[in-house]
């Protein structure tokens, strides 16, 4: 079972009382903080974090309130991408430009798939490009998002020997992608 973080902003978990929205309402931050699966929870046993999931609401009227939950798989993916940024050697780390399409891109997909964001393994590639690594069950999806704009960025995926690329790189497409890559749709 996983548990729940705040969506978007990991800095947000530090906040004791979290934002507060132009409507006056305060969001909470610290929900990440509390959730976790329930002692002896079984399959047949809803979590916190399920439960959380079907009966919370946020305000949709404020922008504020706009960030949902998502998996903590997420911020250990995003701690994992920027702590690339932190590499002594220059070549080690990712570029500007890789870093924050690459944030961009995880930071919708994590929007789409809330509490089923998976975690990736992530490295830095040729020409400071990051490589983001998704697999389960016989498929694979990379996230490949090229060093500067001239470049290549593009969304591989595998399944039983066949392939393909996609070099319409958004958060919705892959999104779909992890959603097929964890649940096989």
């Amino acid at each position: 079972m996983s548990t729940g973080t705040m969506l978007l902003n990991p800095a947000a978990l530090w906040s004791p009382l979290g934002k507060e929205t132009p409507s006056g309402r305060t969001v909470p931050s610290l929900v990440g903080r509390f959730l976790h699966p329930a002692r002896g929870a079984g399959l047949d046993q809803p979590s916190l974090t399920d439960l959380l999931q079907e009966t919370w609401e946020l305000p949709s009227q404020s922008v504020g309130a706009s960030e949902v939950l998502t998996s903590r798989h997420y911020a250990v993916t995003v701690q994992r991408i920027t702590a690339l940024n932190c590499e002594e050697e220059a070549e080690d780390r990712p570029s500007d430009f890789a870093l924050q399409r690459t944030l961009s891109v995880v930071e919708q997909a994590a929007r789409d798939l809330q509490l089923n964001f998976p975690r990736a393994i992530v490295a830095v590639g040729h020409n400071r490009s990051l490589r983001l690594l998704w697999s389960s069950e016989g498929r694979e999806v990379r996230l490949v998002v090229g060093g500067s704009p001239a470049n290549k960025t593009y969304l591989y995926w595998e399944s039983a020997g066949q392939h393909r690329v996609d070099y319409s790189v958004d958060g919705v497409r892959l999104a779909r992608l992890l959603r097929w890559t964890m649940n096989g749709i």
